[in-house]
């Protein structure tokens, strides 16, 4: 399965205050194995891509703090090739993301400093039907509670909760709706050994008929140890769920890996991962296991 997760990001200082934030993203992946939104008989599975980029600003007025961005997304699927030969067209699944994200903020003390931030945005498909003849496109409003962090000088990141309501286009599909937690904590439990603690939650699209999305939620637990200054281990656990909101469909995910990193300069970094997958399903055909293999490099300045 091919993987590449790139990010470019940057911030303009226009004044001591105020700020003007950047990023572009770059993802290529696949859906896992035993996913529902894959056709039987693939020979392959197909390569889904993802383009975004945001704009946003930041003000700092005091103790109080704002930030507006705007998101752009766009997915794309490739066609699936099957056993037999045939090509079937996943066209029905691309489809453009635009957001609009708020953040208040408030500094309790240079340590801790709660937010509030809200998010509404709009999924628009290529295509009006998709192969089931239904209508997915969608307006998603979330809403979040949460604080930044920097405590004992040890314990960093920011962690939020919240919840997460996606309303659909066709009147048979049924609106998603949910608690949500997202955000990354670190403990820098020795000078050498280092814990992060990431929560995610995301609605995700689908093509499983009758099912309005997929709501995933996810919870990864890691530890980094500096063998060296130019080496560095992790070994990493993770807990998944999927939801197909609307169908029979829950699905549970755990994995394990372990990663070495070799720093060459402070620009440059080559990681190395093995990870192993486990899915269980309530539809027994979806179970499966799998052994990935990573290669990556990151360059940074």
């Amino acid at each position: 399965m091919p993987y590449l997760n790139a990010k470019v990001d940057g911030r303009i200082d226009v004044t001591r205050d105020t700020q003007i934030i950047l990023e572009q993203r770059y993802l290529i992946n696949t859906d896992n194995p035993g996913s529902p939104n894959l056709q039987t008989q693939l020979a392959q599975l197909p390569i889904n891509y993802d383009i975004g980029e945001t704009i946003g600003v930041a003000q700092q007025i005091n103790r109080l703090s704002f930030s507006l961005r705007g998101t752009f997304d766009s997915a794309t699927y490739d066609n699936s090739l099957l056993t037999n030969g045939q090509v079937s067209s996943n066209a029905d699944r691309n489809f453009d993301q635009y957001a609009g994200i708020l953040r208040v903020g408030y500094e309790i003390d240079p340590g801790l400093k709660p937010f509030v931030e809200v998010q509404e945005d709009q999924r628009i498909h290529q295509q009006e039907f998709d192969r089931n003849g239904l209508q997915r496109d969608s307006v998603g409003t979330s809403a979040e509670v949460g604080t930044d962090v920097d405590l004992f000088g040890s314990l960093t990141g920011e962690m939020a909760v919240g919840y997460v309501e996606r309303d659909y286009q066709d009147p048979t599909l049924p609106n998603v709706s949910g608690p949500i937690a997202n955000g990354t904590l670190i403990w820098q439990a020795t000078p050498l050994t280092t814990a992060k603690l990431t929560a995610a939650s995301q609605v995700y699209e689908t093509i499983v008929d009758g099912a309005s999305g997929e709501f995933s939620h996810d919870v990864n637990l890691e530890v980094d140890h500096a063998f060296r200054a130019w080496l560095i281990g992790a070994v990493k656990a993770g807990y998944g769920t999927d939801n197909y909101v609307g169908s029979t469909i829950n699905d549970t995910r755990y994995f394990v890996s372990a990663a070495l990193t070799y720093i060459f300069t402070r620009e440059l970094q080559v990681r190395a991962e093995v990870r192993q997958d486990w899915q269980t399903s309530a539809t027994s055909y979806m179970a499966y296991t799998s052994t990935t293999f990573l290669l990556g490099m990151r360059l940074q300045r």
